[in-house]
């Protein structure tokens, strides 16, 4: 039985906390060497791709790559074939990143930045790969609203479109497309900035209404910008890298051994939930199941236009591997784990051609990218995580070390501010409180922590006499028959339990208690003024929680930066990429 693997928690990345700031892991300095040491790599690995030699089918991918990727470019962006240069080169390095076709924020989009500016500096080709297999999730961005004092996110629809894969996500409403940049202006004028979002739309649109995809449209709204900056990659959707016929040999590899892919697979995510005590069986990917006969198998498929994608199973038979998607068998492929797979490569061709659509999922993405595609992969941090996973499975697969990749993110937040912001009673900010703390109505402002805050309400009504200030001879009265009262329980206490919890003594302490808390509920009437004034710390200070949550978010879209504030900050840290 294999042993758990211990993943190393110390070696976890975090996005830098401070605005305008970069991580690069390893330093850029250090990425000459790394690529010229992966590059070595991928000679040593002798894997037989069920039939096909591994080094083969990563040459044949790598050119059909760059072929797919330079003419998507080109129609995409609108652009000459001759601006592409050294990129139509095949026989050199290749660095890849990869991200989702949408709006996100600057920390993401500072990979294509490295990418471009790695190639440069490598004499490398760049390789932007588009995610379209991954769900659109939301048609809309989160943009910064203020009312008066008020701050919190706004989404502002850009379609009415459904949860659905990116290469499937059409426009469903034109209306709400045209009109994007005004409703976003409208929410964004009281910051007054000028965001990028209005430069880009008219293209953006045009390439929308020329192609009904929001995965070129918004493809093409990035790399324009890029471009106009100096920087440019060349722009590869997944789903075109999974139509060739080097994936479905990758596939067929996997699918033919699925029962000690499994096993690995569901060990190395159980292993890592356990070192990063994961609790949501969810995270950071769900286990690959068995139902009967079936196994699950790490790739998605669904029918051309649907928008619903399925787990893919497979069921080996003597001579054949059976599939079903979802609940649905749809065919089988003549592959065993002794025979070669060019005819079920064939297979999965005619099932491509019948409309089904078989792509990766989470780590197989990275694992056939790096693997096959790339001497230098680009990550971000959730995918840096994540694929702790995927060098273990693949070290495991292949018999050798796995290529190493980097780690690029950012932290950029908009230039927004408040001129009046709210203020609190409070100058201290401590976030917790403890038995001992104490505070004094005459003395003190009232605390910004809502912890505090939380406390203080509680002990005015558990502990009234603390506040109590205004002392008139009734107040008095009930205080000194409180401290009376306490006195007499302190003394009890310190009995032996057999005389404290005698019959009379225990009808005498119940009694003491009812009049305990009828004097506490006496004392505490005369607060009500204070929990007011506490309430209303509050409810300030989780306004003021709400605003510095805006205000301090990194995850706002690239689109409502104003042009400058990116453009110098990108320039700051990756050679060359603008000027």
């Amino acid at each position: 039985m294999a042993s758990a693997v211990n993943f190393d928690k110390h070696r976890r990345l975090t996005a830098p906390r401070e605005d305008q700031s970069v991580l690069i892991d390893p330093p850029f300095s250090d990425w000459s060497a790394l690529l010229a040491a992966n590059g070595e790599r991928s000679r040593e690995i002798d894997w037989d791709v069920q039939g096909r030699p591994f080094r083969e089918l990563r040459r044949t991918l790598r050119s059909e790559a760059i072929r797919l990727a330079t003419e998507y470019t080109a129609n995409t962006l609108e652009l000459s074939l001759p601006e592409m240069d050294l990129r139509a080169e095949s026989n050199g390095p290749i660095v890849v990143s990869g991200h989702q076709p949408e709006w996100f924020h600057p920390g993401v989009w500072a990979k294509n930045f490295a990418l471009s500016a790695a190639a440069r500096s490598l004499h490398a080709v760049p390789i932007q790969l588009v995610i379209d297999n991954d769900l659109c999730q939301r048609t809309s961005i989160l943009v910064p609203c203020r009312d008066g004092d008020q701050v919190r996110f706004e989404a502002v629809p850009f379609d009415n479109g459904h949860v659905a894969p990116w290469e499937e996500q059409t426009v469903e409403s034109r209306e709400l497309a045209s009109t994007f940049v005004e409703r976003v202006g409208r929410v964004l004028e009281p910051w007054d900035i000028q965001p990028l979002l209005p430069t880009v739309w008219p293209e953006t649109f045009e390439t929308l209404k020329r192609t009904g995809r929001w995965a070129e449209a918004l493809t093409q709204a990035r790399g324009q910008v890029e471009r106009r900056w100096g920087a440019g990659t060349l722009e590869l959707p997944l789903s075109q890298l999974c139509e060739l016929d080097e994936f479905r040999w990758f596939a067929c590899a996997l699918l033919a051994r699925l029962p000690e892919l499994c096993a690995a697979y569901n060990r190395y995510v159980t292993d890592y939930r356990r070192t990063y005590r994961m609790r949501n069986p969810t995270r950071p990917v769900p286990d690959l199941v068995r139902d009967g006969d079936w196994r699950e198998a790490p790739f998605w498929i669904w029918r051309a236009g649907h928008r619903h994608r399925e787990r893919l199973f497979a069921r080996q038979m003597p001579d054949r591997l059976e599939l079903r998607a979802g609940k649905e068998i749809i065919g089988s492929i003549p592959l065993i784990p002794e025979r070669s797979a060019c005819c079920a490569v064939d297979a999965l061709r005619n099932l491509s051609r019948q409309g089904w659509r078989l792509r990766t999922r989470a780590l197989t993405t990275t694992w056939f990218a790096r693997l096959f595609l790339a001497d230098l992969f680009i990550h971000g941090i959730g995918g840096s995580h994540y694929d702790e996973m995927t060098d273990r499975l693949m070290t495991e697969w292949l018999g050798v070390p796995l290529l190493p990749h980097t780690t690029v993110t950012a932290t950029a937040r908009l230039p927004l501010t408040l001129e009046s912001p709210r203020e609190t009673e409070s100058s201290s900010s401590e976030s917790g409180v403890s038995n001992n703390w104490s505070w004094n109505a005459d003395e003190a402002p009232l605390p910004d922590s809502d912890a505090q805050l939380r406390w203080l309400l509680n002990d005015t009504r558990s502990n009234p006499q603390r506040y109590v200030t205004a002392r008139d001879d009734a107040t008095n009265e009930l205080l000194a028959e409180r401290e009376r009262l306490v006195a007499e329980q302190h003394e009890v206490e310190s009995w032996p339990r057999a005389r404290r919890l005698a019959p009379a003594q225990r009808r005498r302490n119940a009694e003491r208690y009812r009049q305990l808390r009828s004097l506490n509920n006496q004392l505490s009437s005369l607060l009500e003024p204070l929990r007011n004034r506490l309430q209303q710390q509050r409810h300030l200070t989780a306004e003021n929680a709400r605003a510095a949550r805006v205000l301090n978010s990194r995850e706002a879209a690239w689109c409502l930066f104003p042009e400058e504030t990116l453009r110098s900050f990108y320039t700051r840290f990756f050679p060359g990429p603008a000027s």
